[in-house]
């Protein structure tokens, strides 16, 4: 099957479910794809939405905004070097519960290189930095660390007539998907 475009899709639909667009109206079918699409991102990451950030955690400050557009965190990974430096001696911070960190800072009060971290703020969205969520890491750098954030970002959405990564490599799938959310229509 090559690659699917949003009518050919709508027609498949209909086809499939032996529905008349009088009932699977566009706006209808718009919605179906929409929520075929999400389920698809968030139970198969794709290594084409892989994305990494970088940055400088400061002394004394635990805390650092995840980069906008970020679905979910794979991981966090320290650099003793600083500035634009991201090669020589890392480490892969272990992800924690919350809970887990605050405890163990009420514990240790010392600063050191971070060995944890944990998703602080909920309710992330990841559409854009404002309400992508934060990273809090343990124990609190004691210098200015280097750090990169490798991370899934929020996927183009296939609407109207375009087609993004999903509908011209995963036709198939997101067909199927699509059926199952129209059955539960």
């Amino acid at each position: 099957m090559a690659g699917l475009s949003a009518s050919g899709l709508k027609t498949q639909i209909r086809s499939y479910t032996e529905v008349s667009s009088t009932v699977l109206s566009d706006s209808v079918l718009e919605n179906i794809i929409l929520n075929a699409q999400y389920r698809i991102f968030r139970d198969v990451p794709i290594d084409a939405d892989r994305k990494t950030s970088t940055g400088n955690f400061t002394s004394g400050t635990g805390t650092v905004t995840v980069p906008a557009g970020a679905v979910f965190v794979r991981a966090v990974q320290v650099y003793t070097a600083t500035g634009s430096t991201y090669t020589g001696a890392n480490t892969y911070l272990e992800k924690k519960d919350l809970t887990f960190l605050e405890e163990y800072i009420s514990a240790t009060t010392s600063t050191g290189t971070p060995k944890y971290y944990a998703m602080l703020d909920t309710g992330a969205t990841g559409e854009s930095s404002s309400n992508s969520g934060s990273i809090i890491v343990s124990p609190t750098p004691s210098g200015t660390f280097a750090y990169k954030i490798h991370y899934n970002a929020v996927p183009s959405i296939f609407e109207n007539n375009d087609t993004n990564y999903i509908s011209m490599n995963f036709p198939n799938g997101l067909l199927y998907c699509c059926l199952a959310e129209t059955y539960g229509f």
